[in-house]
C-alpha cells in the first residue's frame, strides 16, 4: 500500500503518472508514451508477484480535473481476471461538486462514503488531542467556548479546527496568554469570512460542464 500525500501535487494528467512511477523509483519521462508503457511494466511485473498495489490519495478536492481522469484511466488497467491497481480516495465536501461535473469519474466509485460531522463531546475530545499532540496538557478552551465553536462549525472537524487556530494566532497576536470569549467571537468571525470568500469564488467560476 503506498500513500500519495496529496492531490494537489497533481498538475495536470500526466502529473497522476510521473508521481506514481517515482513511488516505485522509477525516473519520470518526457513524453506520455514512454510514462504508460513504464507503468505498465511495473504493474504487470506486480502482478507478477501476486502484489496487489493499493494508493491512498488524500486531499482529492485539490485534483484537477485532467487529474481526476488520469486516475479514471490508471484505474481501468486490468488483466482478465484482476484488476492491477486501486485507489483509496479521500477528500472534503467540496469534492462531491467535482464528482458532479464527472460523472464518468463518479459512476467508477466502489464504495463511496463519507464521515458525519463529530457530536459536541466527539469534537471536544477531537481539539483535546490535538492540543496534546502540540504539547498542552489542558483544555484551554472553556466550555461555553467549545460550544461556540461547535454552533458555528457544525462539528465538521476541519471547520473546528480553523476556529481554534484563529482563536490561538488571535490571542498570540495581542500578547495574551488566555484565549478570552471575544477572541473566540473574532476566530468565528474569520472563518466565516473566509468561507463567503470561498463560496463567492467558486460562484464566479464558469458553470462549464465537463466530462471524462
Amino acid at each position: 500500500m503506498h500513500f500519495i500525500e496529496s492531490a494537489g501535487s497533481f498538475g495536470s494528467y500526466l502529473d497522476v503518472y510521473r508521481r506514481i512511477i517515482t513511488v516505485f523509483g522509477e525516473e519520470p519521462h518526457r513524453n506520455m508514451a514512454e510514462h504508460e508503457r513504464t507503468f505498465k511494466e511495473i504493474l504487470y511485473h506486480k502482478a507478477e508477484q501476486n502484489i496487489r498495489l493499493v494508493f491512498i490519495v488524500d486531499e482529492l478536492q485539490e485534483a484537477p480535473f485532467q487529474a481526476l481522469k488520469a486516475l479514471r484511466t490508471i484505474s481501468n488497467i486490468e488483466t482478465p481476471s484482476t484488476k492491477l491497481i486501486q485507489f483509496v480516495l479521500l477528500g472534503s465536501e467540496e469534492v462531491f461538486r467535482k464528482f458532479d461535473c464527472i460523472p464518468a469519474f463518479r459512476d467508477r466509485l466502489v464504495f463511496p462514503t463519507f464521515l458525519s460531522p463529530f457530536d459536541f463531546q466527539d469534537m471536544k475530545r477531537m481539539i483535546r488531542f490535538r492540543l496534546n499532540l502540540a504539547g498542552c496538557d489542558e483544555l484551554i478552551f472553556t466550555e461555553s467556548q467549545l460550544e461556540n465553536v461547535f454552533l458555528y462549525s457544525l462539528g465538521i472537524p476541519r471547520h473546528a479546527v480553523l476556529i481554534c487556530s484563529n482563536a490561538l494566532r488571535i490571542t498570540l497576536d495581542r500578547g495574551q496568554w488566555e484565549i478570552t470569549d471575544d477572541v473566540v467571537q473574532q476566530a468565528v468571525e474569520l472563518f466565516e469570512e473566509g468561507r463567503l470568500r470561498s463560496l463567492w469564488a467558486e460562484e464566479r467560476k464558469p458553470k462549464k460542464r465537463r466530462g471524462l
